[in-house]
């Protein structure tokens, strides 16, 4: 037998919910740039052996053994595949409403250019460094426009109903 519950049960399960559906919504395009950034892999110049350490960097890259950064690209995985289950089961908001991937998929893009600017920022070059050089002209305002967008279609949902299907 199965119980009735009241207004107020059904306000908290669905707030908890939500809140559930948000951290994995934030998980996914976390990792999903740390993913990117480990599959990627270093992009630095190897012509020129010779000059061993002395490459250029626009940013110079963190200091992480190819172990460890291998183990942050296996639990960043982990993440994804973790959020991506939460986010696709029954009952998520993407499920109920697929205007919510007018967020979601913004935001994963995000991640992902993320995750490929930072190697191409912290590339080891011999001279200058025209990608980063470009990333940073038209990524930057590029990034800012998807979160802007993602950040004002919340917003949206968040305030107009869906509409009533029959």
């Amino acid at each position: 037998m199965t119980a009735v519950k009241s207004g107020a049960e059904r306000t908290h399960n669905g707030a908890i919910a939500g809140l559930v559906d948000l951290v994995a919504a934030l998980a996914l395009a976390s990792a999903a740039s740390v993913v990117t950034w480990w599959a990627v892999g270093d992009l630095s110049y190897t012509g020129a052996s010779s000059l061993g350490p002395f490459r250029d960097h626009l940013v110079q890259p963190l200091k992480i053994s190819s172990g460890a950064e291998t183990l942050i690209g296996l639990l960043s995985t982990a993440v994804v595949v973790a959020a991506c289950a939460v986010l696709l089961r029954p009952g998520s908001a993407p499920r109920r409403d697929r205007r919510w991937l007018a967020v979601l998929l913004p935001l994963l893009v995000a991640g992902v250019f993320l995750g490929c600017g930072w190697r191409v920022l912290t590339a080891g070059v011999v001279g200058a460094n025209i990608g980063g050089g470009l990333l940073e002209l038209v990524g930057g305002p590029l990034m800012v426009a998807v979160v802007v967008w993602s950040l004002a279609a919340t917003r949206w949902l968040l305030t107009h109903r869906p509409p009533h299907r029959q």
